[in-house]
């Protein structure tokens, strides 16, 4: 084991879905070889004994609790104490190199960087800046929200050339932040390949029993995985589905999410009566997403487009090319565009244009004809390749 001490944050809990599929499985292999310090964010609803107690027992661990939809005066304050607390526990275990998950723990740690030598690792899980205006939580037109942009992007100007090293989604970030620092990695949201293969997971009685359908195997069954809220655009994808049941009445759509409440409630909207019994909406604990997607036909997985999807890179997406799942996407996405079609699964589709939605939709029926490069999506989604690319970095 190397002699080098790290401190690994994380905003997103290791308790999380998130967390469980996106930063354990990196860490438990990383720290075989380095003396890894964990501090992450915990949701309260998240946590639980047989969680605390394996990763208590596997890592070096301290916890906080994540607190939603605090006030901006409040934020700063968790931000102050993050600080102190950081001063200490760098102090304390003599770390050398901090990985900071994403912008609020590399924020912190660039002003703890002018009072200890440390270097930083900085994984960009997306452009924050971005992000926040495209959740509406800056209003740029607003002043005060104005400057507060402003200020983020002087300081992420400064954290990209403070950074060591630095870890992107994807390519189109890379080609972006390069300008500014060129010690680069690309390393998607992986999965577990072997996990999703659907050579050995076939069964679909479970889906059959949850859609009440029957001679299933007649249907064709979409589905969507993940939030339904913010930048995920499930009203769209509910449209794209009725006029896709319009042409074809024998497809179900399957929304698998944590959203309930909401789904349902704009599935109630009287501009869905159409589809409302031929959409499903359930919640699924991580292990049983694999047997669900590998019965259905087909992704349909529509993101707010913007400057801030640019550095993004979906876990849905990865986990559909893992069960041979082919997927559709509102197109303009680029690294998920160019490997829609270097993978040749699924295709992507302009929206907000009636003549690009009806051709993708007498495409859909070619998508199980096709020769899907599984292989080359290995490449680069498997949770494996991501581990030996983040080993590669080697904590400088």
């Amino acid at each position: 084991m190397s002699s080098k001490k790290i401190l690994y944050i994380t905003y997103d809990g290791l308790c999380d879905q998130l967390g469980q599929s996106q930063i354990l499985p990196y860490l438990t292999q990383l720290n075989k070889s380095y003396s890894i310090k964990i501090l992450s964010y915990e949701k309260i609803s998240n946590l639980s004994e047989e969680k605390i107690s394996y990763i208590n027992e596997n890592f070096k661990w301290t916890y906080k609790y994540f607190k939603k939809n605090i006030s901006r005066s409040k934020k700063f304050i968790e931000y102050v104490n993050l600080f102190i607390e950081l001063l200490f526990i760098i102090k304390k275990n003599k770390i050398e190199i901090c990985h900071c998950r994403g912008y609020v723990p590399a924020l912190i740690i660039y002003f703890t960087s002018f009072f200890f030598n440390i270097k930083i690792i900085f994984d960009i899980r997306g452009f924050w800046p971005e992000e926040k205006i495209d959740n509406k939580q800056i209003k740029i037109e607003k002043k005060i929200d104005n400057l507060i942009f402003w200020l983020m992007k002087l300081l992420e100007k400064k954290i990209i050339k403070k950074s060591n090293h630095i870890v992107v989604l994807t390519d189109k970030a890379k080609k972006i932040i390069s300008k500014k620092n060129n010690n680069i990695t690309v390393i998607p949201c992986a999965t577990d390949f072997e996990k999703f293969d659907n050579s050995t997971k076939k069964n679909s009685n479970n889906l059959s029993n949850i859609l009440d359908i029957k001679n299933f195997e007649k249907y064709k069954v979409f589905c969507y995985l993940g939030s339904t809220t913010g930048i995920y655009m499930y009203r769209e994808m509910l449209r794209y589905f009725k006029l896709l049941k319009t042409k074809n009445k024998n497809v179900f759509f399957l929304i698998i999410t944590k959203d309930i409440a909401y789904s349902e409630k704009i599935l109630l909207d009287k501009k869905f009566k159409f589809i409302k019994n031929y959409v499903k909406i359930i919640s699924l604990e991580r292990d049983q997403i694999p047997l669900y997607l590998n019965n259905c036909y087909a992704m349909i997985a529509f993101i707010k487009n913007s400057y801030a999807r640019n550095a993004m890179s979906p876990v849905k997406v990865s986990e559909a090319f893992a069960s041979n799942l082919p997927v559709i996407i509102n197109n303009n996405i680029e690294d998920i565009d160019n490997n829609l079609i270097k993978f040749n699964i699924g295709f992507s589709v302009n929206i907000y244009d009636l003549k690009s939605i009806k051709k993708s939709i007498l495409d859909i029926d070619n998508l199980k004809n096709k020769k899907f490069l599984r292989d080359e999506a290995y490449k680069v989604y498997d949770i494996n390749q991501a581990i030996e690319k983040y080993s590669l970095i080697s904590y400088v």
